[in-house]
């Protein structure tokens, strides 16, 4: 009993100290102790809603504030790194396109698939690749003119109008079948002399969109078009049949580098956005984690009409 009672003593003692003491029956206060000094001096323009922002504009700037520079330093290289990819390699996918389209303007020729398209329309293998080979017992040579998948140009007409004119003739079915085919209602034949009208056209102009960089390598529809056709090959994927010519095939190989390129810049790109999520969110984390420590404190209320000065106990939580 006395032992507890001499905890007790102790205990108010010590409170009181720490919260305030009596003077003249005034309450007067003391400077805090040097525990809760530290508390207020960590609290001191202590923000995660700040902490949060910086690392949002710049990651790492966040944790630098926090006072934590080896994490700053990692979020910033993280940072660095990654836009210095994105960069390179975007650079690196504008150049390899430039010189792909370049490729593809010397070595593929409108008026040379118009001229050889029916090149193998009786031919035992590489017939079947223009045709449809799902029905291989009665395989449809398909013509230049059909298919979803055309190519659009600009021509003068008699009057010297300029007309614009697709492949497929989506406006009208029979201007490109009837002006450079003789259709015979099953195949249709080259007509050389007004293909040749057309390429001496000084106002033709062909789009070369990027449907016209994709479909000259990506359908069968266009093989003829490439310089090397004659070269062509046997190409499997997956049971379709794909007419494949090694400048055909180099071309692919630059578009698929293209592609490559673009995926590592993506993944840049992503890099870039979770480090400043990622940094926003352990700026925050960390300043509120810091400000969230637990202090509890005991503080006697001062009572002049009781016998020891105390007239009960407040206890503070603080965080």
């Amino acid at each position: 009993m006395c032992k507890l009672r001499l905890y007790i003593i102790l205990f108010t003692f010590t409170n009181l100290v720490l919260s305030g003491i009596p003077n003249n029956f005034e309450k007067y206060k003391i400077k805090q102790s040097l525990l809760n000094s530290s508390y207020q001096n960590d609290r001191k323009n202590t923000y995660p809603g700040k902490a949060m922002l910086y690392s949002a504009v710049i990651p790492g700037l966040g944790q630098l504030y926090n006072g934590n520079i080896k994490k700053a330093l990692f979020f910033s290289a993280v940072e660095i790194t990654a836009i210095s990819i994105y960069f390179n390699f975007n650079g690196k996918s504008s150049s390899q396109e430039k010189k792909y389209k370049q490729f593809a303007d010397r070595e593929w020729d409108f008026f040379r698939w118009m001229r050889h398209y029916y090149d193998w329309k009786d031919h035992e293998v590489f017939g079947a690749y223009f045709s449809n080979n799902q029905n291989p017992e009665n395989p449809v040579y398909y013509d230049i003119w059909d298919g979803s998948h055309h190519l659009e140009f600009q021509m003068t007409d008699n009057d010297g109008n300029i007309i614009s004119l697709s492949t497929t003739d989506s406006q009208n079915e029979t201007v490109f079948r009837d002006t450079f085919f003789s259709y015979n209602g099953f195949l249709g034949v080259p007509d050389t002399a007004r293909i040749s009208e057309l390429e001496n056209d000084q106002n033709f102009t062909l789009l070369r969109d990027s449907h016209y960089y994709e479909n000259i390598f990506k359908y069968n529809h266009f093989f003829a078009g490439w310089e090397d056709y004659q070269s062509i090959e046997e190409e499997s994927n997956e049971g379709y049949l794909i007419a494949k010519s090694p400048k055909k095939w180099e071309y692919r190989s630059m578009r698929d580098q293209v592609a490559k390129f673009e995926r590592i810049a993506s993944y840049a790109t992503s890099v870039i956005l979770f480090n400043h999520i990622f940094s926003m969110i352990d700026a925050a984390w960390t300043k509120t984690d810091k400000n969230k420590r637990y202090i509890i404190q005991a503080r006697p209320f001062f009572n002049k009409n009781n016998k020891l000065g105390i007239g009960g106990l407040t206890v503070n939580l603080k965080w």
